[in-house]
């Protein structure tokens, strides 16, 4: 049995010394199929989930509800196009995928068609909506590979939560529903899982945590807000960060989703040698910041979807001992909703620097705020920064925002078209 693993939850199918834990969920309980959308692909209807504001406090966006499917390709090799049909119960005269770029629709009715080959991720616009509070019922449309991961289940520290609803425990000494992770530990979420609670791990090596299944932080539709939480004036419920990675090294992010944080959803702080690859990230409270990479060196944030109602990904400095340096943010789409940015460095810079970033092929898409900022609000020494092949569709604000009254040193800053 993996070492060090302090948490039950669902029905053990297997437990022994000599392999892993694999738990099956409540498969009666899974997060609310939408009630704008339904999809087919090949023909075959798929599940549309739903993540809403209401319960949250979030008076804002309050009825709003948004949607999203996932779009599976098996293998890792060219394929044949899959079909994609939506029907919205919306009504709308025109459709489009963003960002730009990305498959062209045909529209029959309420029915709207088009054809997906390679990953990608896509939200379904209607009317060329740029209303901040409409543009929040567009499908979120998630394709990516998906590998057969479950002959793994058997080895030693592998933990797969297969499909349905898991309650993590309640961890008294944190306060919440919490899952600990352990050294040299896979967790693996089954596609139809859905993992309610929160996750940590502190002075962690070799460690992978994968989808496509769903961590829902925090917040369940018709269940009581947890313990601890208060209730803010404006930004609804503030809790616990949903995941938190801190002084560890070899970590591994891959193919999941998180929804209903009501927090930070991802803090990297003072680790080496991270990996974060195709994350979804749906979010509504206002301190919802996607990833925030604090302190920590030789990141890769790659291929991921994050919607925000705060910073996308941000960059900050707290540990005066070590620097933020040697980041690569790739191929993600940014959106970010009322308070955020969606590529930021600041706020809280007050460590030894930040070196060495590069924020490459990345879309910002229908922030409320700017694509590019850099706040200092420290005396952290920020240099090295290079932007290249950004895309920005529909700001709201300013497509690049430096505050210079906030003690600024900044040095070396590229932005390449």
């Amino acid at each position: 049995m993996a070492k060090g693993l302090r948490f039950l939850c669902g029905k053990l199918l297997l437990l022994s010394s000599c392999c892993g834990l694999l738990f099956e969920g409540d498969r009666q309980k899974r997060l609310t199929p939408s009630s704008d959308y339904t999809v087919s692909i090949q023909g075959l209807p798929q599940f549309v989930y739903q993540s809403t504001a209401d319960g949250l406090g979030m008076g804002s966006y309050a009825g709003i509800n948004a949607s999203f499917v996932y779009v599976p390709l098996a293998g890792r090799q060219p394929q044949a196009r899959q079909r994609v049909e939506v029907i919205s119960t919306l009504p709308f005269k025109s459709a489009a995928l963003r960002p730009r770029g990305s498959p062209a629709v045909r529209v029959v009715g309420q029915s709207i068609f088009f054809d997906v080959d390679r990953p990608g991720k896509f939200i379904l616009e209607l009317d060329g909506d740029h209303e901040i509070a409409t543009l929040a019922t567009g499908l979120m449309i998630f394709a990516d590979f998906r590998d057969d991961v479950r002959a793994d289940s058997d080895q030693p520290s592998v933990l797969h939560f297969g499909p349905g609803l898991h309650e993590l425990p309640y961890d008294s000494e944190f306060g919440g529903r919490l899952l600990r992770l352990a050294n040299d530990t896979t967790v693996h979420l089954d596609a139809g899982a859905v993992v309610l609670g929160y996750v940590r791990g502190d002075g962690l090596r070799n460690v992978t945590i994968r989808g496509p299944g769903i961590l829902a932080a925090s917040f369940w539709p018709g269940a009581s807000i947890p313990p601890g939480q208060a209730k803010g004036a404006s930004c609804g419920y503030f809790g616990p960060i949903a995941l938190q990675i801190s002084n560890s090294s070899d970590i591994t992010l891959d193919g999941f989703t998180i929804v209903h944080s009501t927090s930070w959803n991802v803090k990297l702080e003072s680790s080496t040698n991270v990996h974060v690859r195709g994350l979804n990230i749906i979010a509504w409270q206002c301190m919802n910041d996607g990833i925030d990479v604090v302190s920590s060196q030789g990141v890769v944030i790659e291929g991921c979807f994050i919607r925000s109602n705060d910073d996308a990904i941000a960059l900050k400095g707290t540990d005066p001992t070590m620097e933020t340096r040697d980041v690569l943010v790739q191929d993600n789409v940014l959106w970010g909703q009322s308070y955020g940015n969606c590529m930021e460095i600041g706020f809280e810079l007050w460590n030894a620097g930040v070196s060495n970033v590069s924020f490459i092929r990345n879309v910002c898409f229908h922030s409320a705020r700017a694509a590019m900022s850099i706040h200092n609000a420290g005396h952290t020494a920020v240099h090295g920064i290079k932007y290249q092949d950004i895309t920005v569709e529909g700001v709201f604000s300013n497509d690049i925002s430096v505050d210079e009254n906030q003690g600024l040193q900044l040095l070396d800053i590229t932005i390449i078209a």
